[in-house]
């Protein structure tokens, strides 16, 4: 079994329910008790199993745990990343324009999107009960994914963001053809509307 060489690394737990934490390497080794979302490991070395699935496994001082499987990740190295207080300004920072949504559902109808270091006010936050590890935010333009898998589409807004303002803008006349109409476009010094093509990619 190959062993990376990790020592007195500090990782976090990347999952939105407990981390199984084991006596063995072995997926069917003794239980010793569970490890809460968002706290934060000492990880001594890691273990791939190589049984066809990606698992691989970080002992602990106090046992093992799943760092991923299947293709999804437990654990995240680095410091348990600040959680959010509500309400309370954040940045987008994924390097794609964010999707608004009606609801919290990831299927609900779409409202438009925030931008690149656009600014929004997060008043919830809640964990999709899927297994995804998707967690949504409320704002007051709509609900918006704030991480996924560990991996977070914005970070808490400086001061200076927060001097930003944004204001709804009215709907725009049919596009042409080949575009689509996206409302509200959340940029990051105005809420603005504009065209863009219809096959945008944008982060669910």
């Amino acid at each position: 079994m190959g062993v990376d060489e990790i020592v007195n690394a500090e990782w976090t737990v990347a999952t939105t329910k407990p981390v199984v934490l084991r006596e063995g390497f072995e997926m069917s080794s003794p239980k010793l008790g569970t490890v809460a979302p968002g706290s934060a490991v000492q990880v001594l070395e890691v273990m791939d199993l190589h049984d066809g699935i990606g698992s691989r496994r970080a002992r602990t001082p106090q046992g093992w745990l799943t760092i991923a499987k299947e293709g999804r990740k437990y654990l995240q190295q680095g410091s348990p990343a600040e959680e959010p207080r509500f309400p309370s300004n954040w940045k987008v920072s994924s390097t794609k324009p964010v999707v608004l949504r009606a609801g919290s559902e990831t299927t609900s109808l779409k409202l438009g999107t925030a931008a690149p270091g656009a600014v929004v006010q997060l008043l919830e936050l809640v964990d999709l009960p899927d297994g995804s590890g998707c967690r949504r935010a409320r704002t007051p333009q709509g609900w918006l994914t704030f991480e996924k898998l560990g991996k977070r589409n914005l970070q808490l807004a400086t001061d200076d963001d927060t001097e930003l303002s944004f204001s709804l803008a009215a709907r725009l006349p049919q596009p042409e053809p080949g575009w689509e109409y996206e409302t509200p476009v959340l940029l990051p010094m105005a809420m603005q509307c504009r065209w863009t093509p219809s096959t945008s990619s944008q982060v669910l």
